[in-house]
Order: structure tokens, then sequence, then C-alpha cells
């Protein structure tokens, strides 16, 4: 009889395929790892970026007013690897590259944490918001959020835990908040409206 037992521990996971992306794109010089590199044939589209055999890394559409963007690997097994390989570097520039593809779009979401490791939400009406961070696995305590869109320009940031004031900057890029935060914790802030 054949069972499957989860708590079995001898079953081994599947090997990422890897490949290595050295190039450049967006005026950047960018060198890091990727899991599960995708082939693909090339016809109209401008290929922005290529692994180190010559794959497509990045492909970049135009589509009517806009562009639609096709990374030649798997972005979500890619982080995965350069956590898990503790490979800082190689998660660094991909965050860069991401980022950068994110800004030639032009879209700019409301709540935005530099540190991929620690999330962000905000909630927030026409005078005051409350903007929501947690700390996952990464081990980088630092971040930058930013925040864009609000209906109130903010007068004051509060950690709602120790009623301590937050310095933030703002700017023509939005907001931005530099947050501490030790692993496992969730932290909330007030943003007081002017």
């Amino acid at each position: 009889m054949n069972t499957f037992d989860p708590l079995v521990s001898d079953i081994k996971a599947p090997a990422f395929k890897m490949s290595a992306v050295s190039d450049k794109a967006f005026k950047q010089n960018l060198q890091f790892r990727v899991a599960s590199p995708r082939s693909c044939q090339v016809s109209g589209e401008k290929v922005v970026l290529r692994t180190e055999s010559g794959e497509p890394a990045l492909v970049i559409n135009k589509t009517g007013k806009g562009n639609t963007y096709l990374f030649g690997f798997c972005v979500q097994d890619t982080y995965f690897h350069t956590w898990k390989e503790d490979d800082r570097q190689s998660g660094d520039e991909l965050m860069k590259m991401v980022g950068r593809v994110r800004q030639n779009t032009g879209v700019r979401s409301h709540v935005w944490s530099s540190n991929p490791g620690i999330e962000a939400a905000i909630m927030a009406n026409s005078k005051e918001g409350y903007l929501f961070i947690i700390k996952h696995e990464e081990s980088n305590p630092e971040t930058l959020v930013k925040l864009n869109g609000l209906a109130f320009t903010p007068k004051k940031i509060i950690d709602v835990d120790n009623e301590q004031p937050l310095d933030f900057k703002i700017s023509d890029a939005g907001i931005e908040i530099r947050i501490s935060a030790s692993f496992g914790t969730t932290g909330l802030y007030r943003i007081y409206g002017k």
C-alpha cells in the first residue's frame, strides 16, 4: 500500500535551475543569479536584459499607450533563492531591477517598502491615516517607506506603541519615512494631517 505521510522529512524538493544575469538595463549594471529561467522566442519585442547564456531575462513590448514587461525567469523563485542562500547582493540587484521596471511604467503605489522583508500597508481618509508595517524573516531591520496619493499633507507621524514622533520627509517623490523594525514585530503609526 502506498501512503503519503506529510511528516516524512526525507522527501527532497526539486533543485532550482539557475542562471546568471550580468548585463545593463535602464542605464544600470545588474548582476544577480536567477532561478527557473524561462526560454522564449522573441520576435518584435525588445530584449533589455539577458542571462549570461544569452537567454532573454527581461523583454519589453509596446502595447497601445503603454508597455508589457516579461521576465524570463520566475521572480518568486529567484527572490526565495536569494533568501535561502543568503545572497544579499543578488536580492538587492533583483529588487533594484524590479523597482526600475515599476518606475519605468510610471505607476506609483500608495505605499512602498524598500525592504521586501518588511511589509507596509496604509489606511487613510481625507484628514488622517495609519501606516502598518510587519517585519517578516528578512534579517535587515531597516526600510524606507514611501507614501503617495494621500488626500492630506502630513503634519506629524506618531508611533502608536510608544507615542514617539517619527521623522519624515516630503518631496515630489512623496512622503519618505525611515523605519527600523526588529524580527517578527508589527508597527502601527498614526499620520496626522495639517
